[in-house]
């Protein structure tokens, strides 16, 4: 018995280790668009006692929110952002293009000059299938540029937003691409 114990106990330790905390930093790489890669230090963004999944942004910018959904920007002078909304699946959307095919019906009937500019290009996310959708829309005489990955995982539908006007999309475009998607992790 006392053996039986014993290994039990190691077992449980084990499992323990593998049950570890995420890096509250890490560091990624990107491409200036003249061909030079660059490394920028990155923190955990998201609340992983809350939400499935891990983001990490340049260690510069700014946390909104840290509930159920995930919000960081560039700076209180750059509004460009990365927000991350999780959902559970339910049965109207059970695959990633059931969940696009009724946002953008919404989206078509309640958003002002939604032009939609890419649809359903196959990416990954975190290792798992995803798609990526590019569109404009107007909100207060203001345009707007949107990069949105979606993908499902244990359940749940996540959604990535990039958000920048159209003259501020490009400046950090490859820190989202690279750097922000190339270290999101589902947990």
């Amino acid at each position: 018995m006392k053996k039986f114990l014993i290994a039990l106990l190691a077992l449980a330790m084990l499992f323990c280790a593998s049950c570890s905390a995420p890096d509250a930093t890490t560091v990624a790489s990107y491409t200036l668009p003249d061909g030079t890669a660059q490394e920028i230090e990155m923190k955990l963004a998201s609340n992983t006692d809350i939400v499935q999944y891990l983001l990490y942004v340049p260690s510069t910018w700014v946390i909104k929110d840290q509930s159920a959904s995930t919000v960081a920007y560039v700076s209180e002078e750059n509004k460009t952002s990365v927000s991350v909304a999780q959902w559970n699946l339910t049965k109207e959307y059970t695959t990633i293009d059931a969940w696009w095919s009724l946002v953008k019906e919404d989206y078509v009937k309640t958003i002002p000059n939604f032009t939609l500019i890419e649809e359903g290009t196959p990416t990954t996310l975190g290792g798992a299938e995803a798609k990526n959708y590019i569109y404009t829309a107007t909100f207060s005489g203001q345009v707007y540029k949107y990069n949105v990955v979606a993908s499902i995982d244990q359940g749940s539908i996540h959604i990535i937003t990039y958000t920048s006007t159209p003259e501020l999309y490009d400046n950090t475009l490859a820190i989202y691409k690279e750097a922000i998607l190339g270290s999101f992790r589902f947990s």
